[in-house]
């Protein structure tokens, strides 16, 4: 079985676990990667637009194909009756400053009592709300965690204390999916710091001298020509004192000169240290 038939089962099953919580009058949790981007956007439609009832046909502008699903994750945040009246908490969400933020807070306690009662948010580690959801809710590991996510989004909206270790699996997990319309901006942030980071690399350039060589190239038929600088450089070579003319001859052939020179040698009996020959090679 391939991954994503796995993945397209997996999905059925929520559904079907999904409507037979409507049924018994409970629902589920917000547990899709796309849960906290599908609310963001309700609520920015929200800002500019106030219906008396939201259905499937008012929020397919916002989430087509998948209505139903926002809508009853609208539900289980109580920010809409069963009818699809805008409750309290709607008109809370619309402010701004203090009244937005107790409106989060009251979402986060009253939608999640369940877990607010079993899970000690200020001392709990991120596998507490995971296993809580995949308990509670006969979630799978990967909505688990999403629905875990989306809970601390909650919190965080609404200055919700929670402990540090659930502040750093919500940062670790929320930056990795909130950017995905600005992946090309981060990619060419990261390439910009390894560029800085990079070690620095004197590049020093030769004076160009008056002898100068000649680079012709042909291109689409003409002639091009071009001075190319030629570079001088001063070798220091150092070898024992009694080292055969033939040895320096060899060694200049090897550094592209093939003309012998004349070895300036100081004999100096006691310290018998090797003299230093300079050359200057053009190449």
């Amino acid at each position: 079985m391939s991954i994503t038939q796995m993945e397209e089962l997996q999905e059925q099953d929520q559904t079907l676990q999904e409507e037979k919580s409507k049924s018994t009058g409970k629902r589920n949790p917000p547990a899709r990667n796309t849960s906290r981007f599908w609310f963001e956007r309700f609520l920015a439609v929200i800002q500019r637009q106030n219906p008396s009832v939201i259905d499937a046909t008012f929020l397919s502008q916002i989430a087509p194909s998948n209505e139903g699903k926002l809508l009853a994750q609208l539900k289980f945040l109580h920010v809409i009756d069963e009818q699809g009246k805008p409750t309290q908490l709607l008109s809370m969400l619309n402010m701004v400053g203090d009244e937005q933020k107790k409106a989060f807070q009251e979402i986060a306690k009253g939608s999640y009592q369940d877990l607010m009662a079993e899970v000690k948010i200020d001392k709990a580690v991120p596998d507490d709300l995971v296993n809580f959801f995949i308990r509670k809710y006969a979630f799978t590991r990967d909505k688990g965690i999403n629905a875990a996510k989306f809970f601390l989004y909650l919190t965080e909206k609404g200055a919700v204390q929670v402990s540090p270790e659930l502040t750093g699996f919500f940062s670790e997990k929320s930056s990795t999916g909130s950017n995905q319309n600005g992946s090309s901006q981060t990619s060419v942030q990261k390439i910009a710091e390894r560029v800085a980071r990079a070690p620095q690399r004197e590049v020093r350039v030769a004076p160009q001298v008056s002898n100068s060589r000649q680079l012709t190239q042909r291109k689409n038929g003409q002639t091009l020509s071009e001075e190319l600088p030629v570079i001088q450089a001063t070798i220091s070579i150092k070898l024992d004192k009694d080292t055969p003319k033939e040895y320096w001859d060899r060694v200049l052939a090897l550094l592209g000169e093939r003309k012998s020179v004349e070895l300036n040698v100081t004999t100096e009996s006691e310290s018998q240290k090797p003299d230093d020959v300079e050359e200057q090679v053009e190449s």
